[in-house]
């Protein structure tokens, strides 16, 4: 299930299928799908190229390597009678050598390989890769998608439901993984819990929590989120300016370790 805006621009990028493509959103948000009905669109095979940790596929620790780039340029040098799509998921993970070294794959098209790029941070790249891609922005589904999808993965109880759209709405590759796995499931409520204490708790409080997620960055970026969250529902039902101000900072916070940023020294900033 898609936003019904991104559909529109994922069908005009069909039709006019150029040499690359950057699919940009948040996390969960179903980048992979978006490539699916691409690939359904114009009945093209998929190569996914993937973050590696170690020379194994790790997809939250892994980064996209110079060697990898290497090897999809050895693979590229292949014709082919049919339309190909590579999908380099997470993107971002790209180091600046890998970066530099797709580059010259843009510059070299065939007009049978398409790349697609999977992206939850945008700027992570090269403005030279963005500047030579078409930007997707792929949107989460409305509320009322996001009910129908909880419909789809037959979730029936109510309190989970309204667990499930708290923590993912709108986000369906991420609702599907917690309706799968419940201990990923468990693990998202304890966040959410840790960010309850972030926003109702005392600045010692919330330093014993900085503390406890200093070496996590994924976990560290879902708990500011979730801390946001609650405060933009603060935010809706009285509009204070301390709670503005507030969102203000965890936003900061989560933009820095987007960048790369020391998690403990931005976590902590952000939370006394």
């Amino acid at each position: 299930m898609i936003h019904e805006r991104t559909v529109s621009q994922l069908e005009a990028y069909s039709h006019s299928f150029p040499h690359a493509a950057i699919l940009h959103g948040r996390h969960g948000v179903g980048l992979r799908q978006a490539v699916a009905f691409i690939a359904e669109k114009k009945q093209a095979a998929v190569e996914w190229v993937l973050p590696e940790k170690k020379e194994t596929v790790d997809r939250e620790g892994g980064a996209i390597t110079v060697d990898i780039i290497r090897r999809l340029y050895e693979t590229t040098k292949t014709r082919s009678a049919s339309s190909r799509i590579i999908a380099i998921d997470r993107a971002e993970t790209m180091t600046v050598q890998a970066q530099n070294a797709f580059l010259k794959l843009l510059e070299e098209p065939n007009e049978m390989i398409h790349f697609i790029l999977l992206v939850g941070n945008l700027g992570a790249l090269l403005p030279t890769i963005v500047s030579r891609s078409q930007l997707i922005e792929v949107l989460p589904l409305t509320s009322a998608q996001t009910e129908v999808y909880l419909d789809t993965l037959a979730v029936t109880d109510a309190t989970k439901r309204a667990q499930l759209v708290f923590l993912a709405n709108g986000l369906p590759e991420l609702l599907e993984e917690l309706v799968a796995n419940e201990e990923a499931f468990e693990a998202k409520r304890s966040i959410v819990a840790d960010a309850r204490v972030i926003v109702q708790g005392s600045p010692y409080d919330a330093v014993k929590v900085a503390h406890a997620y200093k070496d996590d960055r994924g976990s560290a970026m879902t708990l500011l989120l979730m801390a946001i969250q609650l405060l933009e529902m603060a935010v809706s039902r009285a509009p204070e300016q301390r709670y503005i101000a507030r969102i203000d900072t965890l936003l900061k916070a989560h933009e820095a370790l987007e960048q790369n940023g020391n998690v403990r020294l931005h976590l902590t900033a952000a939370l006394i």
